[in-house]
């Protein structure tokens, strides 16, 4: 079987949130090494018991030292020196006082390359603020925008959004990214380097076009863009931007007077949410052609997991109670693959620690 294609690179976690977590999830899926860092007392996932340090910690292997002390940074040390990345997801300043940042790791290793992931980055005048998912995507101007879009009484206020956006999509996302892109660089300089990654601007990145444009097109302001309640108390997803999807839409529901009006925010939506009440969801999705225009029934999480396309792609695998997800990107003909469970804290602590020459004191 050809190997992953991270087979040959390790990589040392020293976050303890999901952003970093989850960035080394990837990693490892990818085939990388991942040696989880765990620290004697830590406030973590594990430490609370929480179903997500299982989910994020899969594929990886766990050594449990205490950085406060001069046995665990010695460790640390010989550990760096057979490392090509590490992730931390410390305050600024947290890991100089643990003799675990990039210049003092970077001498014992110039190979290394060092990503940190916090709130606002290096520097700057939030540098030292403690915050979370919430608050950076209230930040970038997403959640003002994550209500309706004409002021209906039930949800005229911002409101969390339903995924860790920042956590995952700001954070951790642009750590793999840089990471695979500074080990590319690295195989022509030789050198390694350090990574400041901010979940702050990583969320900017998804606000890039609410910040330039005022149009509501997108934000259920416009009849081609939106989310129609059906009969039978379901919903069904409309987005037919291009004329041609818009058209077909048109024409099943017998309203070809609205064609040169779907993409007008100025529109009456609400005529046609009355229409779309008047059938089931099952009865609209029957009406289309699926393969003509984009529509999707809004689905329950129980009906995700028995989608027959998501069934097919063999991205969702249970195992036993946990629902779990497994590399969205394919290589050549691998099929979608889980990594093993997650290790108990401290797991391989003994095996690791052989590797490098050390003992348990």
């Amino acid at each position: 079987m050809t190997p992953l294609p991270l087979h040959n690179i390790r990589v040392l976690d020293l976050s303890h949130l999901l952003p970093g977590e989850f960035a080394t999830l990837y990693l490892a899926s990818l085939g990388a090494d991942v040696i989880k860092v765990e620290a004697v007392q830590a406030e973590s996932f594990a430490d609370e018991g929480l179903l997500i340090h299982e989910l994020v910690n899969r594929g990886k292997r766990s050594i449990m030292l205490d950085l406060k002390t001069e046995s665990g940074q010695r460790a640390l040390h010989k550990l760096a020196a057979t490392a090509d990345v590490i992730v931390e997801g410390f305050r600024p300043g947290v890991t100089a006082r643990l003799n675990a940042d990039y210049q003092t790791l970077r001498a014992i290793n110039p190979r290394l390359i060092y990503c940190s992931i916090t709130g606002f980055g290096q520097d700057g005048p939030y540098m030292n603020r403690p915050a979370h998912d919430l608050n950076y995507v209230a930040l970038t101007g997403i959640l003002i925008k994550n209500a309706a879009p004409h002021g209906d009484a039930a949800s005229a206020a911002p409101h969390p959004i339903p995924i860790q956006l920042a956590d995952v999509g700001g954070g951790a996302m642009p750590a793999v990214i840089n990471i695979l892109a500074a080990l590319y660089a690295r195989e022509k300089t030789g050198e390694g380097q350090y990574i400041d990654v901010s979940m702050l601007d990583g969320t900017l990145a998804f606000a890039f076009l609410l910040l330039n444009t005022p149009s509501t097109i997108l934000m259920g302001g416009a009849m081609s863009y939106n989310v129609y309640e059906t009969k039978d108390g379901r919903y069904l997803s409309v987005s037919a931007l291009e004329k041609k999807f818009w058209q077909h839409v048109c024409e099943k529901i017998e309203r070809p007077d609205l064609i040169s009006l779907g993409n007008d925010t100025q529109a009456n939506v609400n005529e046609l949410r009355q229409l779309f009440r008047t059938r089931t969801l099952d009865e609209w999705m029957n009406l289309f052609d699926v393969d003509q225009t984009c529509i999707a029934p809004v689905l329950t999480p129980e009906e995700v997991e028995r989608d027959p396309q998501i069934i097919h792609r063999g991205v969702l695998k249970r195992d036993g109670e946990r629902l779990l997800v497994a590399m969205p990107s394919r290589f050549g003909d691998m099929p979608a693959h889980l990594a093993s469970p997650a290790p108990k804290r401290g797991e391989h602590t003994e095996e690791i620690l052989k590797e490098l020459g050390l003992t348990i004191n």
